[in-house]
């Protein structure tokens, strides 16, 4: 991994205590809570070589307890975290229309804003350490319930006779001209669930 990076002019570090000697922002962006741990608080990681007042921006997709524990383990270091989730599929990355919630200090998030602008859409500040996680799994659980019920309504559909064709223009239709879905929003926001 690191070679290709390197042939396009990036410096190849000696591990991340490495970097974070060098950089006052460190973006990590991995695969699994433990390998966070590791590569930031972990021997060798990036609290072992972190500057004063350097800044952690931790994107990858994980638990929010983690992510807090992590974020008090920086702070204790002298450093300071942002916690950063991104809304957006692969394809929509070249195109730059990703979005970041972004938890922590609202100084730090407000210092992270010009680097998560050149590569999205939008930044929104969310609140404290995870607070960006949480919303990040939320969403994907309404994503997936969503997907549950259409496809529920589609085999439906398709019992009583009717295209999944027809059923798709009018639930494109649907998604267009109804606010029912906004005004139950409203009402949660408002804390009126009856």
């Amino acid at each position: 991994k690191v070679d290709e990076i390197a042939r396009l002019g990036a410096e190849e570090a000696a591990g991340p205590w490495d970097v974070a000697t060098k950089s006052d922002v460190i973006i990590t962006l991995l695969s699994y809570p433990h390998v966070v741990q590791e590569v930031i608080t972990g021997a060798g990681g990036v609290l072992e070589g972190l500057r004063k007042d350097s800044i952690i921006m931790e994107c990858s997709s994980i638990d929010h307890e983690t992510s807090i524990q992590v974020a008090h383990a920086v702070a204790a270091s002298g450093g300071r975290f942002a916690e950063v989730a991104i809304l957006g599929r692969p394809h929509v990355i070249d195109a730059r229309q990703l979005v970041f919630l972004v938890a922590g200090e609202e100084g730090t998030v407000k210092d992270c804003e010009s680097i998560l602008n050149t590569l999205g859409r939008k930044v929104l500040y969310v609140g404290p350490y995870g607070a960006a996680k949480v919303l990040k799994i939320a969403n994907a659980m309404a994503n997936a319930t969503e997907i549950a019920i259409l496809c529920e309504v589609a085999v439906w559909s398709k019992k009583n006779g009717v295209s999944v064709e027809n059923l798709l223009e009018v639930l494109e239709i649907r998604s267009v001209e109804s606010c029912s879905r906004d005004k139950q929003l409203k009402h949660i926001i408002e804390g009126d669930l009856k």
